[in-house]
This record gives structure tokens, sequence and C-alpha cells, in this order.
């Protein structure tokens, strides 16, 4: 997520895809998933551009070009 808000932040159309519908509702609120320093702000100051959004998988399939980015387990393990 943090790609795609600086992505959204230099001026491009973007949007994230997950399966999980109560992430993409959170995420949708303004709320990030997870903490990352300065990424709420950033997320609510993009979500009203439309240069940003979400999607669930299937959707994705259609854009010309996507970009897979894997979360890492934090120190504990989740």
């Amino acid at each position: 997520m943090p790609l795609s808000l600086a992505f959204a932040k230099a001026g491009l159309r973007v949007g994230i895809v997950d399966i999980a519908e109560a992430t993409l509702a959170r995420i949708g609120r303004g709320e990030m998933p997870f903490l990352e320093n300065g990424a709420q702000e950033l997320l609510r100051e993009l979500l009203p551009t439309g240069r940003w959004s979400s999607a669930r998988v299937r959707r994705a399939r259609a854009d010309p070009q996507v970009i897979s980015v894997v979360g890492t387990a934090d120190r504990r393990g989740s």
C-alpha cells in the first residue's frame, strides 16, 4: 500500500487489490490496515482525488500494468 500511495501522490492513477472485503472497506473509510508512519494521513488526502482506489482481484485482471507486492510478517510472526 505505501508504494501505491506514493504513486498516487506523484499524480498517477493507481489501485490496490485485496481478497479481504473487510480490509477494502476499512481502506475505503480512510483507515490503514497496518501501521505505516504518515500513510493514514496520505490515504485520507488521496481518497477524494480519484487517483487512488481499491478493488477485488477479478477487476484488476483487465489492467494493462500490475505490480504485485506481498506483505511481510512483523516480528511477532503475524
